[in-house]
């Protein structure tokens, strides 16, 4: 829904998740599931689209006692990332966006 939205809108990825409504009945209203919208800008300005975070959900305790998160990155695919501390610091700043500089 984020990829469509931004499809539709010159690459801009939405700012909240009542932008991406009329897109699934996943987040209706004001109800977002736990996720967060944590990247707002265009995706044509990205250098890593298939490493950029666009939206997460909060953590949940595992069965085996760990944490895990789910992300929705700028290509569209997702995955469930588990830290046995519940500390995603280190992986939410290596798969962060990173804009082109200006002119490329």
């Amino acid at each position: 829904e984020m990829i469509l939205y931004a499809s539709d809108n010159q690459g801009q990825f939405p700012t909240n998740f009542d932008q991406v409504a009329g897109y699934t009945n996943q987040f209706p209203g004001s109800s977002t599931n736990g996720f967060e919208i944590v990247y707002q800008g265009s995706r044509n300005q990205l250098t890593n689209v298939a490493d950029a975070i666009v939206v997460e959900s909060g953590a949940w305790p595992t069965l085996e006692g760990k944490w895990a998160k789910a992300y929705g990155f700028a290509d569209g695919h997702s995955e469930v990332h588990v830290e046995a501390n519940g500390d995603f610091t280190a992986f939410e700043q290596n798969h962060s966006a990173l804009p082109r500089a200006n002119g490329q």
